[in-house]
């Protein structure tokens, strides 16, 4: 589990900004902890590099004020 640095979301899409992990597209990630509420929940990976994973996330749930955690389930 690592603690999340930063999200954003554009067009339909979130990404979630990381430390160093493991990841791959296809994986299913969980998201939790973070504020506002409506970035949490379990999405799949559609893109990824070693330090950020980006989601399919239909609505916008606000500018990420802070927290939160990823890890790969």
């Amino acid at each position: 589990m690592m603690e999340l640095a930063g999200a954003y979301w554009e067009d339909g899409f979130a990404t979630f900004v990381h430390g160093f992990m493991e990841v791959t597209v296809n994986d299913t990630i969980r998201v939790a902890d973070v504020d506002p509420d409506g970035w949490n929940g379990d999405f799949e990976v559609v893109m990824c590099t070693g330090t950020s994973c980006r989601v399919v996330m239909a609505d916008d749930p606000g500018a990420w004020v802070s927290g939160g955690t990823v890890e790969v389930i």
